[in-house]
């Protein structure tokens, strides 16, 4: 049910005062005196008046109602957590709400009642200028035309968003001189290079910075600080937002209700805490933990019809010239790499390891991974019958051959999984992969069931990788505990890369032609992870395919090898892939940040979920 949205009351008219027909009539001398007393009484009362007014414009408290005009400019913010002031309390009379009329003139407040497991008894208190805006407070957003919610779902098949889901946490940040807002899975609203605007990014930096102003009548607009531009509703059902139009008044209105639960506040007795413990601890109170949380068994069940759904994961590495490390002590040995992700592969439950390979020593590798202990399943091994790059100086197979070897090797695969032959997957792997077949099969089926067009051809997922210093003695061990070293350890310990550089693509079946439609593209070179990135999120914006950021569930460790990892770049296949993908679409739209959707841990039950990375508005 949609909270009712209670304004303050219009002002009363004045009565127009009657004469008194009632009154006799006065003659005579007493005339002269009555108006003179009348006249002097005139006069003190417009001096009253003329003082009244002079000074409540200087205090602010004089409206005009001037629709485009906006009040309030950016200001820096209390670097404390001010206690909440003066919130008004409806009367409830029976099913009907009223509010204090007197008292919501005088502070040009209104409230709101709300039902939730966490705020009962509680009341919405609505922010209407820039100096009740307070630094570090949890407020709600709904936008004033359709009535939605900003909010940030874990699942974009949901209808409707959850209580926790609609509160954001604003702050000043002086560095910019304008606000962050960030949401319960603590990144925050974000206007893209492309205008777009997003709630994906950890970190609030100028693409996440806001400066607020408020409508005479007391709602609020933001501004994004990177473009200069006003925030509106977009897309086709008006629950995208977008940050692209320079006149106010075409801009988004919301009203702005601080978040009264007490869980989101703080109380006396922590006037003492510092600011950063007492807000991570609110944040956990108000939104629920973070980071990663182990999915619960009855997570699961809306993967259920993907439940036994396998991953073929394959690759293609170099020719391995020894069956031994050069050196045990070297981290960056060629061996030890390879030895440890075929290992890797082999022991993930659900994943059906696939190597194209046609060196020996890769073969006999394979031969000794398979006859050993504690995996999962033995990898298969192709030798020949893939595509092998037209100039024989590469001496190197395709992409595209390489999928089409893959698809037809495994006909009833859901998708395939080329990976680089250097990194390490646990179990998230084909837990992600199950849940976006499952939400491309919820979607499919609930735009039937509304009679809507669904003309999806396929997904890929993509993702970025973490890099580490593996240890040279550190292998997997049968009993699962290196699960555990790989997500709490060398996923949390390593750094980021860059996220124009993918290392893995999942791709389902019947997105691509492979041999029709891919050009062909050396494997090793560069260019091509970012060509059908941006292929894949062209055809998205037609409509055509989903694309999917899997960085947030899926653990991709990159074992640190050694030497310049550009240095691949000068390579004459990477040239050529360069001036291929050049003359075939480009790379615009390159990174895995460019994906329309996105996966992440539902904080409930450790589920993984996907979510449009564009739909902000809910009912």
């Amino acid at each position: 049910m949609r909270p009712i949205i209670i304004e303050p009351p219009p002002p009363t008219a004045p009565q127009r005062r009657q004469p008194n027909t009632t009154s006799k009539k006065v003659t005579g001398g007493c005339s002269m005196l009555h108006l003179l007393i009348v006249g002097i009484a005139v006069m003190s009362c417009c001096l009253v008046a003329m003082t009244y007014a002079f000074f409540t414009a200087k205090s602010g408290r004089h409206h005009h109602h001037h629709h485009h005009a906006i009040h309030g400019a950016v200001a820096e913010g209390d670097e404390s957590l001010p206690l909440e002031e003066g919130r008004l309390s409806p009367a409830l009379s029976g099913p009907n709400i009223t509010v204090n009329q007197s008292a919501a003139v005088n502070s040009r407040r209104a409230t709101l009642p709300i039902s939730s497991s966490n705020s009962s008894n509680a009341s919405f208190v609505q922010v209407r200028s820039m100096a009740e805006l307070k630094k570090s407070f949890f407020y709600r957003m709904q936008e004033v035309k359709s009535k939605f919610w900003l909010a940030r779902t874990v699942d974009t098949n949901a209808d409707a968003s959850l209580d926790n889901e609609k509160i954001v946490l604003f702050n000043y940040v002086k560095h910019y001189d304008a606000w962050s807002i960030q949401g319960h899975t603590r990144m925050h609203l974000t206007c893209e290079l492309n205008d777009r605007v997003t709630v994906d990014r950890k970190w609030a930096r100028s693409f996440e910075m806001w400066l607020p102003s408020f409508t005479p009548d007391g709602h609020l607009i933001l501004k994004s600080k990177r473009n200069k531009m006003f925030l509106r509703p977009s897309g086709a059902q008006n629950d995208q937002l977008m940050a692209d139009i320079s006149a106010s008044d075409e801009a988004a209105r919301w009203v702005l209700l601080r978040e009264p639960s007490p869980q989101c506040n703080r109380e006396e007795k922590d006037a003492d805490v510092p600011k950063k413990d007492l807000l991570e601890r609110l944040r956990g109170s108000c939104w629920g933990p973070e980071g990663h949380v182990k999915a619960l068994p009855q997570a699961l069940s809306s993967t259920a019809k993907f439940a036994n759904a396998t991953v073929p994961v394959f690759g293609s590495p170099k020719p391995l010239s020894q069956l031994s490390p050069k050196d045990a002590k070297d981290k960056y040995d060629t061996f030890i790499i390879s030895n440890r992700t075929l290992h890797n592969w082999a022991m993930i439950d659900g994943v059906e390891p696939f190597l194209l390979a046609d060196d020996s020593g890769n073969q006999e590798l394979v031969k000794r991974v398979n006859s050993g202990s504690g995996i999962a399943h033995k990898i298969a091994l192709q030798t020949s019958g893939f595509e092998l790059h037209k100039d024989p100086s590469y001496e190197q197979p395709t992409y595209r051959g390489l999928f089409d070897a893959a698809l037809r090797r495994f006909p009833t695969a859901l998708a395939v999984m080329y990976s680089n032959s250097d990194i390490l997957y646990t179990p998230s792997l084909v837990e992600t992969v199950r849940s976006v077949a499952s939400y491309v099969d919820r979607e499919r089926e609930r735009m039937k069931r509304r009679g809507l067009p669904y003309n999806v051809r396929g997904w890929m997922i993509v993702g970025q990788r973490v890099n580490h210093d593996i240890p040279p003695n550190w292998n997997l061990d049968a009993s699962g505990r290196w699960v555990d070293t790989v997500e709490g350890e060398f996923a949390k310990q390593g750094d980021l890369f860059e996220s124009d550089a993918e290392d893995y693509f999942i791709v389902s079946r019947g997105l691509f032609d492979w041999m029709k439609d891919i050009p062909d593209f050396v494997v090793g070179g560069v260019a091509f992870d970012n060509w059908i990135t941006n292929k894949v999120n062209v055809m998205a914006s037609r409509g055509e395919a989903i694309e999917v950021d899997g960085s947030k569930t899926i653990i991709a460790v990159h074992q640190n090898h050694g030497g310049d990892p550009k240095k691949s770049h000068e390579h004459p296949k990477s040239i050529y892939n360069s001036h291929l993908a050049a003359r075939n679409g480009g790379w615009t739209l390159g990174h895995t940040a460019d994906a329309l959707y996105a996966t992440e841990r539902r904080a409930a039950d450790g589920a993984v979920t996907v979510y449009d990375k564009h739909r902000l508005l809910y009912p």
